[in-house]
């Protein structure tokens, strides 16, 4: 399938939210592929949710996001509060992406986690210190409860403000057909929410020939809990790092 190394006769179906696969469909199309949107999820902030309007109004010393969303989300909330984002406040990030959308409103960012992963973030935060031991931790609906628990253990003050939720959407049967009619060559898989989404219930197994890429070792995971091993595993969660695993993986075929 592909020509001089690069994507070029590939049709690569990318599973995120129609506002978020702007990026992908530009990167895949300059490597000479094509890239069909299938938004197995979509995202629904709860800027204006009375309960996430209070945990962001408490006062906190650090703030963490674990997705461009949970930033998304705490931006439109403070609009509803009619307060701003303070330039400055110390926030750490899972992933680069993450980490450019809170310093783009004024965040001054730690460092990353080596790992663009929930589960690695408290390594890179230490514990908790005397005069900045409240965290504000914004996230999704369905995130697990590991991180504030680890967090908590560390000594942290942690307020968990869920700003988003992540819902399904109806494409999961049409990308499953296409899949399994060979009109898509591979699935970019962003989150285990997608997965889900599209694997939970089926009779049905995706052709072999169907190459699954993941961005990150948990949604890697995800796959494999129903019984598919992806090909391709990008390294960091971000649009880059899949595309270019993507097209490495296919340079060796």
């Amino acid at each position: 399938m592909a020509m001089n190394g690069s994507l070029a006769g590939w049709r690569v179906a990318i599973t995120r939210p129609l506002a978020q696969s702007g990026d992908a469909v530009a990167r895949i199309a300059r490597v000479g592929g094509v890239a069909l949107c299938y938004p197995l999820i979509d995202i629904v902030l709860r800027d204006g949710d009375a309960a996430f309007l209070q945990a962001i109004a408490t006062p906190v010393d650090v703030w963490v996001f674990t997705s461009v969303n949970g930033v998304r989300a705490y931006v439109e909330g403070v609009k509803w509060l009619g307060s701003g984002v303070f330039s400055g406040q110390a926030a750490y990030c899972v992933g680069t992406a993450t980490a450019n959308a809170a310093k783009a409103v004024g965040f001054s960012v730690q460092v990353l986690p080596k790992v663009a992963s929930a589960e690695h973030l408290p390594d890179v935060m230490g514990e908790a210190h005397r005069h900045r031991h409240r965290i504000l931790l914004v996230r999704g609906n369905l995130a697990d409860a590991a991180l504030p628990r680890r967090l908590t253990q560390m000594g942290y003050e942690v307020n968990e403000a869920i700003g988003y939720e992540t819902v399904t959407t109806d494409a999961a049967d049409d990308l499953f057909l296409d899949a399994c009619e060979q009109r898509v060559n591979a699935i970019a898989f962003y989150s285990g929410s997608a997965v889900k989404a599209l694997l939970a219930g089926r009779e049905q197994s995706l052709p072999l020939d169907c190459v699954l890429a993941t961005v990150g070792p948990k949604t890697a995971e995800a796959a494999r809990e129903y019984g598919y091993a992806p090909q391709v595993v990008a390294a960091t969660a971000s649009t880059v790092a899949l595309v270019d695993a993507l097209t490495a993986y296919a340079k060796r075929l």
